[in-house]
């Protein structure tokens, strides 16, 4: 086996989950597919029904194994964003708005010049899931409890530790 380089990480991704890209390399060349998932790490994307792969997988309890298709992710050189006019293969660079917003511009040959909007499933990753607290979370009353005044010097235990 032979040594193998690290990998440069790209710093500035174009591509992000929910973009409509088209494949410009490898046996589904020429398909378009939407972006499922981003491994930033390893310069990668998953995309919905495509770069399908057999894997054997070994029966396990309850499994009982067999031969599963399943997605294999695509390196990011090998995809190129969908022009929401023209509906063709073309770049993206980033450009700042009048109003100071920072957006992604199609450019090149075949290009529109228009901007790519953000996908709409970004926007539900941003709420938070509502977290119940558990055995060992301090409630949020019992943190904001005044257990020490600072004028007399006096303070003990929180209300909730003294028996």
């Amino acid at each position: 086996m032979g040594w193998k380089a690290a990998q440069q990480v790209f710093k500035h991704w174009r591509i992000l989950r929910g973009d409509t890209v088209m494949i410009m390399g490898g046996k589904d060349k020429g398909q378009t597919g939407k972006v499922q998932q981003v491994l930033r790490s390893k310069n990668k994307v998953y995309i919905e029904g495509k770069n399908l792969v057999k894997k054997h997988i070994k029966g396990r309890g309850e499994n009982p194994g067999g031969i599963v298709t399943m997605e294999s992710p695509i390196h990011v050189s090998k995809l190129q964003h969908i022009d929401p006019v023209t509906s063709s293969p073309v770049r993206v660079i980033f450009r700042y708005l009048a109003d100071g917003s920072k957006v992604r511009v199609t450019t090149g040959g075949t290009s529109s010049g228009s901007v790519i909007p953000r996908p709409d499933i970004l926007k539900e990753r941003r709420t938070l899931l509502p977290v119940k607290p558990g055995t060992k979370d301090t409630l949020k009353e019992h943190v904001l409890e005044r257990t020490f005044d600072p004028t007399t010097g006096e303070g003990g235990l929180p209300s909730f530790m003294s028996s």
